[in-house]
């Protein structure tokens, strides 16, 4: 069996996360993208004038177990199927964000050089100048600082506010966040519709999923938060994802499995494995998950026409709580 998990550090952050609720504004949205010649997009259930985006939270057990990597090809897939401007990532790992590398951009404008000009009030139009944009997938990226140094800029009432203005103008917001629960993360935590908590198939990043869950369950309803197994097909340990599910008694959301040579070319080339490889199994899981965020079919036509049944809409609604 698992060791059981020692869980005396939950009250201290709930007591943090006591003095980091959002109270949000409910401001209405820019209407769904219209395309040339004045059609509108393929998608225009996805946010009507009246909703404002979604923000959806990684956040990893431990670190290694890839959770960056997922949740910037998660981000790629959704910018590359959906219309244009509907999918911006934010790079919440303030010390050693990873998300230019892997999209293979080399930002001048980040959260730091955000947080140098920000005097307390702050619209799209200012925070516009410091988006990237990924060309190949129409992906808005916000950079973490380039140094760690520079991650102590960044205060919580910043993050509170971006990730306010980017609901009213995104139908999605993904963010990476590294696995310290610092006031920042927490602030994520606070924002988020839902999080996507990583692990893996090793005894640490299970017992850990174990402590984040007993304490996120504390903190947020249950309807939020949902388990993705990373590297799911790997038995080095002996453990199975069933054996993980009996113990944490919560269903795998989704299960991505390991491909370590793709994987390490997508980071060295900078090219994101979901647009170097649509066809492989792990980009076709990152198209399923991508799918269960959007509530729609997500990837290539072949990706869409297998998810895109009544089947899958009522496991969508069951992995959302909606059923």
């Amino acid at each position: 069996g698992f060791p059981r998990a020692n869980f005396g550090c939950c009250r201290r952050i709930s007591q943090r996360r006591s003095r980091l609720r959002i109270r949000w504004r409910s401001v209405p949205s820019r209407p769904p993208p219209t395309l040339p010649g004045g059609k509108r997009s393929r998608t225009p259930a996805l946010r009507s004038p009246l909703q404002v985006g979604r923000i959806i939270v990684f956040y990893g057990t431990k670190g290694g177990v890839g959770t960056s990597l997922l949740t910037t090809n998660v981000a790629v897939a959704l910018a590359r199927y959906l219309p244009p401007e509907s999918v911006c990532l934010v790079d919440l790992d303030l010390q050693f964000g990873a998300t230019p590398m892997l999209l293979n951009l080399q930002p001048k404008m980040n959260l730091a050089t955000l947080a140098q000009r920000f005097q307390g009030e702050l619209d799209f139009e200012m925070l516009r100048s410091f988006l990237l944009l990924h060309p190949e997938s129409n992906l808005r990226v916000l950079a973490a600082p380039s140094r760690p140094e520079l991650a102590e800029l960044v205060k919580t009432y910043l993050i509170e506010r971006v990730l306010q203005v980017l609901k009213n103008h995104f139908a999605f917001i993904i963010v990476d966040t590294p696995n310290l629960l610092q006031d920042t993360t927490l602030a994520a935590l606070d924002a988020a519709d839902h999080i996507l908590i990583v692990t893996a198939l090793d005894l640490l990043a299970i017992r850990n999923a174990e402590i984040v869950l007993t304490m996120f369950q504390k903190l947020y309803p249950a309807e939020r938060l949902r388990l993705v197994l990373n590297r799911s097909n790997t038995r080095f340990g002996g453990l199975t994802p069933e054996q993980v599910e009996e113990h944490l008694r919560m269903t795998i959301a989704a299960r991505i499995p390991s491909d370590g040579q793709l994987a390490v070319t997508s980071i060295n080339e900078g090219v994101p494995f979901v647009l170097q490889a649509p066809d492989a199994p792990i980009s076709q899981a990152i198209f399923q998950l991508a799918s269960l965020i959007a509530r729609q079919p997500i990837g290539p036509s072949e990706t869409a026409e297998a998810t895109g049944g009544s089947l899958f809409r009522r496991l969508v609604g069951y992995l959302l709580g909606e059923e």
